[in-house]
């Protein structure tokens, strides 16, 4: 099966507070990609911190909003999930100075 029949396959979950804020710019990021996402919006603190959390920190101890579930992989903090759609979905740029002005 080839990586992108691969990656329409795969349910990939993005989860953050109810607001724009930091999951905007990732949101904004999957839809360019023309990735097919869960959007999963937070409104309470227990909402976050009971219920979802840790379930995330079972599969990162690094476990914080914004947060990305893609298969068996879960990745949270902003930049690293910039960093981790950007690779995946070949957004990253392909020669150093495109990656560069990406890390700019």
């Amino acid at each position: 099966e080839s990586q992108e029949a691969l990656h329409s396959t795969m349910s990939i979950e993005l989860g953050y507070w109810g607001n724009r804020g930091l999951g905007a710019p990732l949101r904004m990021m999957l839809t360019y990609a023309g990735a097919e996402y869960k959007d999963v919006h937070f409104s309470s603190m227990d909402a976050w911190f009971k219920d979802r959390k840790p379930a995330i920190l079972a599969m990162n101890p690094l476990a914080n909003l914004p947060y990305l579930v893609d298969g068996d992989k879960c990745v949270c903090q902003t930049n690293s999930v910039f960093y981790y759609l950007g690779e995946k979905y070949g957004l990253s740029g392909s020669t150093p100075d495109e990656k560069l002005n990406n890390e700019q």
